[in-house]
């Protein structure tokens, strides 16, 4: 039996699939325990996962209020300063919860106190680092998406680099180079440079938690990465819709879902929008939200508030989902075969957006760009090769049947080097 140490830096988003993780890394009888942030430590207890607190709900309620979080370019920026202050913190929670000579480590993307650790001793604790969506990967051959549209792949290789350039110097290098290296420095450890590019990777076991199909290799990713499929957050024996919600779907057609993701607190005009998109069409709705503050002050009868649903119901049961182009509420969505119409913030959900559009299962809005949505949505409800594409994909999910034993079984692997 190996201490398995996982640790999920995010919201419900990074938290869920790396739960699903853990729990099968559990079901082999390993020693696992999960780091996250207070405020998700119900999830991992309700499924058997001993929890271990990296902060208390409040860091993470301060860090969801800042309006910058979700800024398409400053989000970055806003979720690095809570990553900074927590870096000695989760280092410290790892070294207390380390049994020596016989510990793997899993980390998100986000992790980097994983990998200060694992270079700390040097490279004898194995590392899987996991990422959760294509955007965490930088590539010069495919530059993750961001705000603005300026690259496609006929883009020339010239231009693509250019704008790499500007992208993770800008945007990530400028922001937490300088904090990571004087962290490093403290262990005598030497400055990094290119630190999303090449440094955060671990050197042990790259775990791709999507699968080939969203994003094929390039070049010059990690040679040693593994592919498992989407490891979804599955509760249908445990969830069921509430009574007020299957009381709605069940009184008319099927409703278009709007959310914004877990973490949005700051989604106003995405409501506002998307009220008058329902107005446009005609059309029942569902919004799904934890902050009630955020929607419009009155709805109409064909519009349901819900502060929360067990999305792999609730999909099954819409005719569209909008969303803010999240990686788990993506798949979720490409499980259920439903179509998307896709309003990416910030981080990693542009270039989702644009992943999600060349399947053939999306369309991409804009919230400063209203007046787009109601034709787009009536694109999604009304063209049949959509709905086409997203039996297609369905199917394509049907390959890898359980992803999160695939990566359990990739992630165990590592324990060949302990014995070494």
């Amino acid at each position: 039996m190996v201490r398995i140490l996982v640790t999920a830096v995010g919201s419900d988003g990074d938290i869920n699939p790396m739960i699903e993780i853990a729990r099968a890394l559990l079901s082999r009888g390993h020693d696992v325990r999960f780091i996250a942030n207070g405020s998700f430590a119900h999830k991992a207890e309700e499924v058997g996962l001993p929890f271990l607190p990296l902060g208390d709900s409040s860091l993470f309620q301060e860090v969801v209020s800042d309006p910058d979080l979700w800024h398409p370019r400053k989000g970055f920026s806003a979720v690095w300063r809570n990553i900074n202050q927590s870096l000695p913190l989760s280092l410290e929670l790892l070294e207390q919860n380390m049994e020596p000579c016989n510990t793997i480590l899993v980390g998100t993307t986000l992790a980097l106190a994983c990998r200060v650790l694992q270079e700390k001793s040097a490279n004898s604790v194995p590392l899987a680092t996991v990422h959760l969506s294509p955007a965490c990967l930088i590539s010069r051959y495919d530059p993750p998406q961001g705000p603005v549209s300026i690259i496609s792949p006929q883009t020339p290789q010239f231009l693509k680099d250019l704008y790499l350039s500007l992208v993770e110097v800008s945007m990530l290098e400028n922001v937490c180079r300088d904090d990571v290296n004087r962290f490093r420095a403290r262990f005598g450890l030497a400055p990094v440079k290119r630190i999303f590019a090449r440094w955060l990777n671990s050197p042990d076991l790259v775990v791709l938690a999507f699968p080939e199909w969203y994003a094929q290799r390039q070049k010059d990713w990690p040679e040693n990465l593994c592919y498992t499929g989407f490891p979804l957050f599955d509760r249908k024996q445990e969830q069921r819709l509430s009574d007020a919600t299957r009381t709605f779907i069940d009184a008319g057609a099927a409703p278009v879902v709007f959310t914004a993701g877990s973490a949005m607190a700051h989604s106003r005009d995405y409501f506002s929008h998307a009220l008058k998109c329902v107005r446009a069409r005609n059309i029942r709705a569902i919004f799904v939200t934890r902050y009630p503050e955020v929607l419009p002050r009155h709805l109409p009868d064909n519009v349901l508030h819900a502060s929360y649903e067990p999305f792999d119901h609730l999909f099954a049961e819409a005719s569209v989902v909008s969303h803010h182009g999240g990686i788990g509420t993506s798949a979720q969505c490409l499980r259920a075969a439903v179509p998307q119409l896709v309003c990416p913030f910030a981080h990693d959900q542009f270039d989702n957006a644009r992943r999600l559009e060349a399947l053939g299962v999306a369309r991409e809005i804009r919230v400063e760009k209203p007046k787009q949505w109601a034709g787009k949505l009536g694109e999604l409800l009304d063209d049949p090769e959509v709905k086409v594409s997203c039996r297609k994909v369905k199917e394509l999910m049907t390959v890898c049947p359980d992803p999160a034993a695939r990566a359990a079984e990739i992630i165990e692997g590592l324990a060949k080097k302990l014995r070494k």
